[in-house]
């Protein structure tokens, strides 16, 4: 199923997300005005991991996700989908 993907930057250039929804492959989100980025990426319900980078920075969780360390000592974003 389709969901939006949408991320509050206000300033940024650029935002990517990325998940185990995506396979970890970058999405690119597209701006909408007053510092909303959205993308439309298909999420099934569950619990799943993801990380935003903004301007091409480091990826990093987003905010309100809860942090679980990963396999590779870094850490991720935990989201529920409903």
């Amino acid at each position: 199923e389709l969901r939006t993907v949408r991320v509050h930057a206000a300033g940024a250039s650029s935002v990517e997300v990325m998940g185990d929804f995506t396979d970890w492959l970058s999405v690119r989100l597209v701006e909408r005005g007053n510092g909303i980025w959205e993308a439309s990426v298909p999420i099934g319900e569950g619990v799943h991991r993801v990380n935003l980078r903004i301007d091409g920075g480091g990826w990093v969780v987003p905010g309100g996700a809860r942090v679980e360390r990963n396999e590779f000592g870094g850490v991720v974003g935990v989201i529920v989908v409903k």
